[in-house]
């Protein structure tokens, strides 16, 4: 088929003049918040080859976009507070990007706790009739998937007003408040979470594949995609039998049978690293501060949602296996995110899972102490909730402490502020004279919140049985005393999903619950 001349050249105009258009990922968009004090990388696309110069107050840096069109500048280092509008040109078009502003940025990530609407939570007409601070921003990813890592995704800059603030994360929100009263500075919170899902689905495939245990998820994963075609051509088959039996039912007056049901996409959500290709991807190199994690529910339930319907993957579902996966994929995801950032130094601070008593959340302690050993990777930090969950809830409604809990771990070690961080972590356990004697970190003026002896500990000998064991406060220690365990090897507390705890420091922050071996 042979085209007309002047359509010919309409076709190659239009397509050249398509290429060329300067387009940026959407968070490079109006009322963005950069990080201050660092330099600041800006990218996009442009014609191949075309120079790119963006200006912010009169001066300008210039980049040249390759043979693809992709380009990439870094602007200066800005302080904290700085605002203005930023230029973009390219020789035939430019963009405006209106209230920039620079100040401390946080990614946040996980899944339906980290989404959590701060309107779904306590008192909270009251937080979002106060919502109102232009130099407090959010960025909320719409949740998606993808096999292939993604350049852009959507989403858009709000600022804090009761009528934005109604739909943000509740955790990034209170996190970012508790920053901004205390620092001043301006606060971007980027919230990349997605309801239900599963570590797996936030790390690369390579760097699940760097290690045999983690490894078996990507197996299963590849195992699963392998079978689609088989699978899509049975559902084409399968629809078409069911129309036919619904056609038949119709007529005879009958209710038409179960429709089928098509198999999971490649794009499915819980696909290894399919959540990381779409809504983290896009953001590598992008400066920030640090990361935020609220994320072990679906591990540690087993609830994660399997590709192939009705069934539970390789990994999801609690096994022998289940504590060294999470506790090698967590460190992973924690390293891997840094270097794809470029920065190890980057501080990575997470939520422990609260109390919550559902009767598929047995593990639940098992998962809150690979959290709690996960503190020995470098700059983390762990928010203690075993107090301010919902033992019939999922989703405690009670976010405020938690975002305030991250906050000031970040306040103490990133900006400098002389309070306590967190509640109380055990460090040693020793028994000598008759007692199990433990010692703890950040313990100060170590007392119970209702002047009762402290709750749930537990002492063990080499045979694993557990037994209550009576516990005194020593100061800003702890002894125990069991009649039934006259040897103890082993001591844990608040060893349940939903325990009843008690023990604070004098800053009222609950100790972290954890199983340890008696020297």
């Amino acid at each position: 088929m042979k085209f007309p001349f002047t359509l010919l050249v309409f076709l190659l105009a239009f397509a050249f003049n398509a290429h060329a258009e300067l387009k940026l990922p959407a968070f490079f968009s109006d009322h963005m918040v950069l990080q201050a004090g660092v330099k600041t990388p800006i990218w996009g696309t442009a014609g191949p080859n075309e120079k790119v110069t963006i200006t912010i107050d009169g001066g300008s840096v210039s980049a040249t976009a390759d043979a693809k069109g992709q380009w990439r500048v870094e602007l200066p280092p800005q302080a904290d507070g700085h605002n203005t509008d930023v230029t973009i040109a390219a020789p035939d078009t430019q963009k405006i990007i209106r209230d920039v502003l620079w100040g401390e940025v946080w990614f946040c990530s996980g899944q339906s706790n980290m989404v959590y609407f701060l309107e779904l939570t306590d008192n909270s007409d009251a937080a979002i009739a106060a919502a109102q601070d232009p130099k407090l921003r959010m960025f909320i990813v719409k949740a998606q998937s993808n096999h292939e890592p993604q350049g852009d995704l959507l989403g858009e800059w709000k600022l804090t007003t009761p009528a934005n603030a109604a739909r943000f994360s509740a955790v990034a929100y209170y996190f970012g408040k508790k920053l901004r009263e205390t620092t001043g500075y301006p606060i971007g919170m980027i919230v990349a979470a997605s309801n239900g899902s599963a570590i797996a689905s936030w790390i690369e495939p390579k760097i699940l594949a760097a290690d045999p245990v983690t490894n078996e998820e990507l197996i299963a994963w590849g195992k699963y995609t392998q079978t689609l075609p088989a699978q899509d051509a049975k559902y084409k088959t399968d629809l078409q039998t069911w129309e036919a039996a619904a056609k038949t039912a119709k007529a005879a007056g009958q209710p038409a049978p179960p429709h089928p049901k098509p198999p999971r996409s490649v794009d499915f959500e819980s696909g290894s690293g399919n959540i990381f290709n779409a809504m983290v991807h896009p953001f590598l190199g992008y400066a920030i501060r640090g990361f935020l994690w609220y994320q072990g529910e679906s591990d540690a339930t087993g609830n994660g949602i399997s590709p192939v319907e009705g069934e539970r993957s390789v990994i999801l579902g609690w096994s022998a296996r289940s504590e060294e996966y999470y506790a090698k994929a967590f460190s992973a995801l924690i390293t891997s995110w840094r270097h794809d950032w470029g920065n190890d130094q980057l501080p990575f601070y997470f939520v422990q899972l609260p109390n919550y008593a559902d009767e598929e959340c047995e593990h639940w302690p098992e998962m809150r102490e690979i959290q709690r050993k996960t503190l020995t990777v470098p700059k983390t930090g762990m928010a203690i909730t075993i107090d301010v969950g919902d033992a019939n809830n999922l989703h405690p409604k009670n976010k405020h402490p938690i975002g305030e809990r991250l906050a000031r771990i970040a306040l103490v070690n990133d900006y400098g502020q002389k309070i306590e961080s967190t509640g109380p972590m055990i460090r040693t356990a020793k028994f000598e004279f008759g007692k199990t004697h433990l010692t703890f970190d950040h313990a100060r003026s170590l007392k119970t919140t209702d002047k009762q002896p402290p709750r749930t500990f537990e002492v063990a000998d080499t045979n694993g049985v557990f037994k209550p064991a009576t516990a005194t406060i020593e100061g800003n220690d702890i002894a125990l005393v069991c009649a039934e365990v006259p040897s103890p090897k082993v001591v844990r507390y608040a060893w349940e999903p939903s325990p009843s705890v008690n023990l604070v420091n004098g800053d009222g922050l609950p100790a972290a619950p954890f199983k340890l071996d008696v020297r």
